[in-house]
């Protein structure tokens, strides 16, 4: 199967932790409950994270496939927090290559 290295797996945590910071406040300023769960960050998004690598041909989760948390949040976020995904996933992976050294 393909695999989530070290690294990759931080980097998840890294998203999800920026996704959740920034669904909370937004549901507090509009006094809305979160369609979020646990079940849905994760247990599904690791797994489609792997899913886009072995569709990719790969064996091993880049961070390039964590741009994919889009796909899980079409139908669970108000189109206006839906829309800051992408640049969420990409402040993550931003950071985390910064924190490895590698960018």
């Amino acid at each position: 199967g393909v695999t989530l290295g070290e690294g990759l797996a931080a980097s998840l945590l890294l998203v999800l932790r920026r996704l959740s910071e920034r669904t909370t406040s937004w549901c507090r300023v509009h006094s809305a409950p979160s369609l979020l769960t646990d079940r849905t960050l994760l247990v599904r998004y690791p797994r489609v994270v792997r899913a886009s690598a072995l569709l990719a041909g790969r064996d091993e989760a880049s961070l390039d496939d964590l741009r994919v948390l889009s796909l899980l949040t079409t139908f669970r976020l108000p189109p206006e927090l839906h829309a800051q995904v992408d640049s969420i996933v990409d402040d993550a992976i931003l950071e985390a290559q910064r924190l490895s050294g590698g960018g």
